[in-house]
């Protein structure tokens, strides 16, 4: 991320405070801009998941369902915890409440 957000975000805090909430709680978490792309690194995500996101093409996939996750979280106010199931064929997203 560039220009006046940079300046806007303190980006060593928000990524002290993702790691923090992945190693208390177990849940996977990254932050990621409105089209899903991170500014911050993936914290406690499983195998599938890095690995799916080394693939260029299923890791837009992913970042469209960060996005949609962090549009939820911009509706409801609060933060969106969700799970994922990404399917090959057919590509879709389930972002389900937990």
């Amino acid at each position: 991320m560039e220009g006046p957000e940079k300046e806007r975000w303190n980006f060593d805090r928000i990524r002290t405070v993702t790691a923090d909430f992945s190693e208390a709680t177990g849940l996977a978490s990254v932050v990621s801009q409105v089209r899903g792309v991170p500014v911050t690194p993936p914290c406690a995500f499983t195998e599938f998941c890095k690995v799916m996101r080394q693939d260029p093409a299923r890791e837009k996939l992913c970042q469209g369902c960060d996005a949609h996750g962090g549009l939820q979280s911009l509706i409801e106010q609060s933060p969106r915890v969700y799970r994922l199931f990404v399917r090959e064929r057919g590509v879709r997203c389930v972002a389900r409440r937990r």
